[in-house]
């Protein structure tokens, strides 16, 4: 009856000793979950800051240029289609003759 009750007591602080270490390890990959998360929210926060940033800059300059140039809001958006427009007109065939270079 006493070594069952030895062999009893090694099982149950080898399973204690098994939970510990379980939930040592729990914690520790929660804690690098934590960290990563952390550093993902820290890099999306600095991202979004420069793109905030950029569309400033760009608001900024739209605005100085109507000033400047007296240009109503109606033919501004014009004039941006326009040079949008040219834009794509110069990038596809660059796009095309790139996809030619790459996939052929």
């Amino acid at each position: 009856m006493h070594a069952l009750d030895v062999v009893q007591r090694e099982r149950e602080h080898a399973a204690e000793n098994e939970r510990i270490k379980l939930q040592s390890r729990i914690a520790e990959i929660a804690e690098e979950v934590s960290k990563k998360i952390l550093h993902k929210e820290i890099k999306l926060r600095e991202e979004a800051t420069d793109k905030f940033s950029k569309i400033e800059k760009v608001s900024d300059w739209k605005k100085t240029w109507k000033i400047t140039h007296q240009i109503e809001d109606h033919v501004w958006e014009l004039l941006i289609c326009e040079l949008s427009s040219d834009l794509l007109c110069i990038w596809l065939p660059l796009a095309s003759g790139l996809s030619y270079f790459f996939f052929y």
